[in-house]
């Protein structure tokens, strides 16, 4: 992760582009954990974009985020974090703007949730198509 400044607000959101390309979590040096540290520490919600394809497995190693993301919000319960990951199916079309307006929506539905129990927290943009992860009885 390259250096950044954070902001000490209450309710700070970060939308992290990081791993659309390149796998930041899979090898991570001292410094770049201090610095995920920092940014967990001082957000009130993530947003957390990742480039693995994961409806086909094309890159899984740029996914890591979606495994960390229930521990994260579970060592953060007190202080209410909310945070999500959104994989999308094709890096190339981050420069789009149709994309940039859907990672704007899905971020909003997370800093508008009430709390961490009602924020989704695992989606995927496939052909599109937003799936969500959920387990309906």
């Amino acid at each position: 992760m390259p250096s950044i400044q954070l902001v000490d607000e209450v309710d700070t959101t970060y939308i992290v582009l990081e791993e659309l390309q390149k796998s930041v979590l899979v090898d991570m040096r001292s410094e770049q954990f201090d610095g995920f540290k920092r940014l967990v520490s001082s957000a009130s919600s993530i947003l957390w974009i990742t480039g693995g394809d994961l409806t086909v497995g094309k890159n899984p190693i740029l996914a890591m985020a979606h495994g960390i993301n229930t521990v994260l919000m579970n060592e953060n319960s007190i202080r209410n974090l909310k945070f999500a990951t959104f994989d999308i199916d094709d890096t190339s079309a981050a420069e789009s703007f149709d994309l940039a307006k859907t990672i704007r929506d899905v971020c909003n539905s997370i800093v508008t949730a009430a709390n961490r129990a009602t924020c989704e927290t695992d989606f995927i943009l496939k052909d599109s198509v937003i799936y969500i992860s959920r387990v309906v009885p």
